[in-house]
């Protein structure tokens, strides 16, 4: 009897033997997912391969499999790269699906995965996706993220996300870009990269005082956070720090509050100088598309009218539900 632990790489076709069972379930069961799970050298990397096998030699198959090695991702951007060379790797795929590799670069793993999911239907296949070395969405799970604006002097190691449309006031818009920073002590770095914005002599403002489109500047930094929430790296709890970030949980309770991938994340609002409120005029929250309604002199709802200034840290702590847990 041949010995299935052998130690060595993977084998299928003719190389490959048992399992028939798992085969037939994976191939015609009714689940539309399944965790194949053991200890190292149990030759499961060998039956993803089989199953990527046998799918291409079938005609009847409803599938188009993709083959995804996960080892050593270590992050979101590895994750993206490894889905990219899979797909770069499978010519088949790429003939069976009429998608190719130009149309992926730039995309976060999560937006590359719905794009060729959608292509696969849209071509007549199910897709069949193969992922090995699963653990190391752990490894990226662990890691904690920071989201920062790309001040003057900042080093990035790529850029994650090429544009980002992100609505201001009126029917403005602007394109920020995001950009990784690397693993620094455990911490994922993430900035957002708006040179007309943040690529300035200072951080706040001048000698002739804070810079007059600061609102506007942080409220695109608030939103493109969020949009990182929503494709770059899902957290469990987002914690705001200062006025900088307070729109945050402002715009989740309302321009986001119908949106289900965001809408409920909980948030952790911090403050570190209570003599720095982020004050503005109401025409600086026009100019920011930063809701107005959300604005009271008292920090009540239905408080009227409108003061002459408004604080955004106070909007971020209002922002914060108390179901949150905080």
């Amino acid at each position: 009897m041949r010995n299935p632990f052998i130690a060595g790489s993977w084998v299928r076709a003719d190389n490959f033997f048992g399992r028939g069972t798992l085969l037939r379930e994976i191939l015609d069961g009714e689940r539309d997912s399944l965790w194949v799970v053991g200890a190292r050298r149990l030759g499961k990397t060998s039956l993803l391969k089989e199953l990527e096998y046998q799918v291409q030699q079938s005609a009847q198959t409803p599938f188009v499999p993709l083959y995804w090695d996960l080892q050593g991702s270590g992050d979101v951007r590895g994750l993206a790269d490894g889905l990219l060379g899979s797909v770069e790797d499978s010519e088949g795929f790429r003939r069976a699906t009429d998608i190719a590799v130009e149309d992926l670069e730039g995309l976060a793993a999560a937006d590359m995965l719905t794009t060729l999911v959608r292509r696969t239907v849209k071509s007549g296949w199910r897709l069949l996706l193969l992922v090995d070395e699963a653990e190391e969405f752990l490894t990226v799970a662990r890691a904690d993220a920071s989201v920062l604006p790309r001040y003057r002097g900042t080093k990035i190691d790529s850029v994650i996300v090429p544009s980002v449309t992100i609505p201001m006031g009126g029917t403005r818009l602007r394109f920020p870009s995001v950009a990784d920073g690397s693993v620094i002590s455990g911490v994922r770095y993430f900035f957002i990269d708006d040179p007309a914005y943040f690529d300035r002599d200072n951080l706040y403002g001048g000698a002739g005082g804070d810079y007059p489109d600061n609102a506007e500047r942080y409220s695109e930094f608030c939103r493109t956070a969020i949009e990182i929430a929503k494709h770059v790296w899902p957290p469990d709890v987002i914690h705001c720090h200062d006025w900088q970030s307070a729109l945050v949980p402002v715009l989740l309770r309302t321009s986001y509050g119908d949106d289900p991938l965001v809408r409920d994340i909980p948030v952790v609002f911090t403050i570190h100088n209570m003599g720095y409120h982020g004050l503005f005029g109401k025409d600086a929250l026009d100019r920011a598309g930063i809701p107005v309604g959300v604005f009271h002199p008292t920090g009540e709802a239905g408080a009227a009218p409108l003061a002459k200034h408004h604080h955004l840290a106070k909007a971020g702590a209002n922002g914060v539900h108390c179901d949150d847990g905080i």
